[in-house]
């Protein structure tokens, strides 16, 4: 497996900016919601490739259906990109603490897209939390 990130550098680099993540971008939504884009990571392996992208959003966690229409949202978003570079999956995933957006500590809030038939990307079948 390879793994690169959207600056280039491997996920692996001993050298990262500190603090961790540097990327704080913010990202308005379709909807109107402003997230903040944390970190992009495209993983590109033997038989499958994605990208995945960490996010913040105002939206509380119990508000799932909410969540889950933004991390749709951010998904399509970046549609051209992966498509461009043939990635099969979209990862969102959504970190409410500095451990998560370090990828230090796993995300209760992971969701997965693939491409749908219409070229948007739809929730991938057992795949998403």
């Amino acid at each position: 497996m390879v793994v690169a990130t959207a600056s280039g550098m491997a996920a692996q680099n001993p050298s990262l900016p500190y603090p961790y993540p540097a990327n704080d971008t913010p990202l308005t939504l379709p909807s109107g919601i402003l997230v903040r884009e944390r970190n992009l990571v495209v993983f590109l392996g033997h038989n499958a490739s994605s990208l995945t992208v960490v996010i913040e959003t105002p939206t509380p966690a119990t508000d799932s259906a909410r969540v889950a229409d933004e991390t749709r949202e951010v998904a399509n978003l970046h549609s051209a990109f992966a498509q461009s570079n043939g990635l099969s999956h979209i990862v969102v995933l959504v970190c409410r603490t500095q451990a998560c957006q370090e990828l230090r500590e796993r995300s209760a809030e992971l969701f997965d897209f693939v491409r749908g038939a219409d070229g948007a990307w739809v929730p991938a079948e057992g795949r998403g939390r």
